[in-house]
């Protein structure tokens, strides 16, 4: 129920966003709701359906800050303005809220419509309507963290801390091809027409809306850069609108069969790039992990669960199986020493974070770690690769996939780099791997559950296997 919810606010987000365009470009014609059927089934908004993440109530939070102010800015009289202000002000505060990355769709357009001279809008209205909004989202914004107990100096230590991430440009702009998918196609056909204001405009804010993300955050994922998706609808109406007059110059009886075959090939390309998504977690291997587990080591108290990668794998435990002890032994930034973001984390979990041999020590044997040797995306890139049929091709596929291939959650744990643990390979399933740290001496064959089940097995030593490989665990 939850699930089909956060669907609908990506639906009603791009419908909205939809509206807006015709706000902004009353001469537009009905092909932007075309283009926004076109990116309802693109890889990104395929992906979300389904999934619970802040993306989706902050996309829609950001169609209706959009809407609303373009709808304000059509009121002369800044009374008939002020609802329409309040609510923009309102979703600014819930894009502050869910993803704050967006704040970046409604600025942008600030800025586009101050670089068109106001557009179809008095530059001073532009002005003063955006500082209002600003002024009032930043009070009730300010409160709100403070009803909810969140320093502000906190809030925007997190935001910092995002920019610190890392990735090459080729990630970037994967991400805004898996954001976007073939509706970028818009781009190089409406470059063709500009001598139409409306084409420099859209342009103009689709740039400032990307551009400023691949700025500030030079780790960007797909979803951070659905700030752009208004503008991108624009485009995408108008390359539907120019496709379709040429068309009917040379086949006009064939444009309903071509405007099918349009939609099918979207859908088919937005299907088959799903496994390509970046995504950490996959819920139906993880809940084949937790019972091999209960059924290796005896039920769910038997054995103690650390989770290699605290973002996804560790909450989704906790939550879906809060009988399981479950901790996680990731540090967040630097694998070989604490860092100031672990710290913050342990003084709010406690000792479920784990970020030392000694706090180890203290918890109930055996330990199980558990985690991707790679992002499933990375992994499933890599498969594909083998398949061209071109050696060298080949090869150069795996170099670029190996330069962008950043996180390997299973092998980037700290407790590859303690001499005092041993790791002993229990299972894989899909892209999980599993393994039992034991101390490095004496052996795995100490007292404990689970040596009935090593025996006489030797303890195998993966650290070589961490610096080489974030494939395959196994010997």
């Amino acid at each position: 129920m939850i699930a089909a919810i956060y669907a609908l606010f990506v639906l009603a987000a791009i419908l909205l966003g939809s509206a807006t365009i015709r706000r902004l470009v009353p001469w537009q014609s009905p092909s932007t709701a075309i283009a926004g059927l076109l990116f309802v089934v693109s890889p990104l908004p395929l992906w979300l359906v389904g999934k619970t993440l802040p993306e989706s109530p902050a996309l829609l939070a950001t169609s209706v800050a959009l809407y609303a102010f373009v709808r304000a800015l059509a009121c002369p009289d800044p009374r008939r303005a002020a609802p329409w202000l309040a609510l923009t002000s309102l979703a600014l505060v819930a894009i502050a809220l869910t993803r704050n990355v967006f704040i970046l769709a409604p600025l942008t357009l600030g800025a586009s419509l101050l670089l068109f001279g106001g557009w179809r809008f008095p530059p001073d209205r532009v002005l003063a309507y955006g500082v209002t909004v600003g002024a009032v989202s930043g009070a009730f914004l300010i409160g709100t963290l403070a009803l909810l107990g969140i320093e502000l100096g906190s809030y925007f230590w997190v935001v910092g801390f995002a920019r610190q991430e890392h990735a090459p440009l080729a990630v970037r702009l994967y991400a805004l091809f898996m954001e976007s998918g073939p509706l970028l196609l818009a781009l190089p056909i409406v470059l063709f027409h500009l001598q139409r204001a409306e084409l420099r405009f859209l342009l103009v804010w689709f740039a400032l809306a990307t551009g400023t993300m691949f700025a500030l955050l030079d780790d960007l994922e797909a979803r951070y850069l659905l700030g752009n998706m208004v503008p991108l609808l624009g485009l995408g109406g108008f390359a539907v609108e120019i496709l379709t007059k040429w068309w009917r110059t040379r086949a006009n009886h064939f444009l309903h069969l071509g405007t099918g075959l349009l939609v099918v090939t979207f859908v088919v390309i937005g299907r088959s790039a799903q496994p390509f998504m970046e995504h950490d977690l996959d819920s139906t291997e993880l809940e084949m992990v937790v019972r091999t587990l209960d059924r290796l080591y005896g039920g769910p108290g038997a054995y103690t669960l650390l989770a290699a990668w605290h973002h996804a794998d560790y909450h989704y435990v906790r939550v879906v199986y809060p009988d399981r002890r479950i901790h996680s032994v990731e540090r967040t930034r630097d694998r070989r020493s604490v860092t100031e973001v672990d710290v913050k984390d342990r003084a709010f979990y406690g000792e479920a974070i784990v970020l030392d041999g000694d706090t180890l020590a203290r918890i109930p044997r055996p330990w199980l770690c558990f985690g991707v040797g790679a992002n499933p995306p990375i992994t499933n890139l890599r498969r594909l690769a083998e398949r061209l049929p071109i050696e060298d091709l080949r090869r150069k596929a795996h170099g670029i996939i190996d330069r962008v291939a950043k996180r390997r959650h299973f092998f980037d744990t700290w407790v590859w780099r303690d001499p005092r643990i041993r790791v002993v390979p229990v299972l894989e399933i899909g892209h999980y791997r599993v393994a039992e740290l034991v101390p490095a001496d004496p052996p795995a064959t100490v007292g404990g559950p689970s040596d009935e089940r090593v025996g006489d097995e030797p303890v195998v030593d993966l650290r070589a296997a961490a610096e080489t490989s974030s494939d395959s665990m196994l010997p």
